[in-house]
């Protein structure tokens, strides 16, 4: 094998190494800061001022569930379900991607570690 073929196969190695793949992962501390970024992100995602969490411990379960706006005094029963977000890790950085729509979202500013099996 020549000089040049082994430095492109370590050069591959190296660049497959640095783009892992997503795993699942949990919020570091649920503090009010860190919800608070949560909060702001998953409205963000869905366009939406404001967001209300389903229940959940988001440090022990690696998702997080959206609830639907509530309904109006006009509206009867609502057909709306919770839109649940998987928490994902990938290079050290901590993610939401929607179930359905598989739409990955950055969570700025947020810790995560990696959720056990």
């Amino acid at each position: 094998m020549t000089v040049r073929a082994r430095i492109a196969m370590l050069l591959m190695a190296a660049l497959a190494a640095c783009d892992q793949e997503p795993v699942a992962a949990v919020l570091a501390d649920a503090s009010d800061e860190t919800m608070s970024r949560l909060r702001a992100t998953l409205a963000s995602a869905l366009d939406r001022s404001s967001v209300t969490l389903g229940a959940g411990d988001v440090t022990a379960v690696p998702e997080v569930s959206v609830l639907p706006p509530a309904v109006t005094p006009l509206e009867g029963n609502s057909p709306a379900l919770p839109i649940v977000f998987d928490i994902l890790l990938q290079n050290g950085d901590c993610y939401v991607r929607r179930r359905g729509t598989e739409e990955l979202v950055a969570l700025t500013d947020v810790a995560c570690n990696p959720a056990l099996p």
